[in-house]
């Protein structure tokens, strides 16, 4: 089954599934959404193997009318063909896809702070990712090969309960931003370029694994246990590196740092040279 439009929720467009409370439909209409009917959509969707609008799973009035829906399985939707959304679902524990292959849109999750379980273990490609307070949120589980990211999307994840995120695959993407993510322990990433920006901002215990990185427009990175760039030759514009904890920085590769190049407060460092590095801006 190919479906091209599936509506049931606050947003007047033929190609957005989604529900919250007080949605409003093609015809103007305000009502809520009761659990059998919350149910009866989600098995609508999971019926389809290739759905070509967006999934949008919003609650836009979490504390006056939640419903309690506390997992989403997709049986057999194989690709979703515009964006995968859900913010503010109260309840949600577990959003499940066992045959989900591809996102081509963004997949934004916003305020799920209840979601524990996240499960997709054949999705291969998704568009932007956009994570943002995900306090339950210790792991997710995707492809064993890895996920590849859409070139040029964004890589945008804050302020979750994750303890690892890798086997995320790009060739170039436009922003890179992992901030606040206070249990993360490991980020690794085959990423070879960032045409826009690098923030990465924890609390002393990540280690960070780029090692395919080799160009950045504007990089900063400050409260990491450990750096690993290896491959990176070029810095757009600025390059910061503030309050982290390596002792060691292999930067073997840099040529160039378009703009100012600044350490600052890295106490623990004993070892740092820039054997190529011909040219420094700023």
């Amino acid at each position: 089954m190919t479906a091209n439009s599936l509506l049931f929720a606050f947003v007047a467009a033929s190609s957005v599934v989604g529900w919250g409370i007080n949605p409003t439909v093609s015809s103007g209409m305000q009502r809520p959404y009761d659990h059998e009917q919350l149910a009866s959509r989600c098995h609508c969707l999971s019926s389809c193997h290739h759905f070509s609008g967006s999934v949008k799973i919003v609650d836009n009035d979490p504390v006056a009318n939640a419903v309690n829906l506390r997992e989403i399985h997709i049986l057999d939707l194989e690709t979703v063909g515009g964006d995968l959304i859900l913010e503010n679902p109260p309840s949600l524990v577990s959003l499940k896809g066992d045959n989900l292959k591809r996102i081509d849109g963004t997949f934004r999750m916003h305020n799920v702070i209840q979601l524990a379980a996240l499960r997709f273990p054949q999705l291969e490609s998704i568009g932007p990712i956009d994570w943002f307070t995900l306090r339950s949120l210790g792991v997710f589980s995707f492809s064993h090969s890895g996920v590849s990211i859409a070139e040029n999307g964004n890589i945008s994840i804050s302020n979750t309960f994750l303890r690892l995120v890798e086997n995320i695959n790009s060739p170039s993407v436009a922003d890179l931003v992992v901030t606040y993510n206070y249990r993360l322990i490991i980020l690794s990433l085959a990423v070879n370029n960032v045409t826009g920006s690098i923030a990465i901002e924890n609390d002393e215990h990540l280690t960070v694994n780029l090692p395919n990185f080799e160009h950045v427009g504007n990089l900063s990175v400050s409260n990491v246990f450990k750096l690993g760039v290896p491959s990176l030759r070029t810095v757009a514009g600025p390059a910061l590196f503030n309050s982290n904890r390596f002792n060691y920085l292999n930067t073997s590769a840099l040529t160039t740092v378009s703009r100012e190049m600044t350490y600052a407060d890295n106490d623990e460092i004993v070892d740092i040279s820039f054997p190529a590095l011909a040219s420094v801006g700023g």
